[in-house]
């Protein structure tokens, strides 16, 4: 998915600036805030890095990770700890946003 991205961030040059975000859960963030805030930034900077490895100008990129303020999955509504865990997993995520050009 990341040469993907990589090919339409180097044939679109005019959407601007791409948001990279490490989402993290709620959960996730409980147990360690520091250490998660860290992980899931390093991740973001890590798919930042690829992005521009690959030739994408890294002043198109920003990298931050945040405590997800839209869940995929709400693990409270979650039966059974293998479920709650999955449901958690799914909410770590990165994902892209635009930042349009002014």
């Amino acid at each position: 998915i990341l040469d993907e991205v990589v090919a339409v961030l180097l044939a679109h040059p005019e959407q601007g600036r791409l948001l990279i975000q490490g989402h993290m859960n709620e959960e996730t963030w409980r147990e360690s805030a520091v250490q998660s805030r860290v992980l899931w930034r390093e991740r973001a900077r890590s798919v930042r890095d690829y992005l521009v490895s690959h030739g994408v100008p890294q002043e198109r990129l920003v990298a931050e990770s945040m405590l997800t303020d839209a869940p995929r999955c709400d693990p409270s509504r979650v039966r059974g700890p293998r479920r709650r865990r999955a449901c958690a997993q799914e909410n770590n995520r990165i994902v892209f946003r635009w930042q349009r050009a002014q």
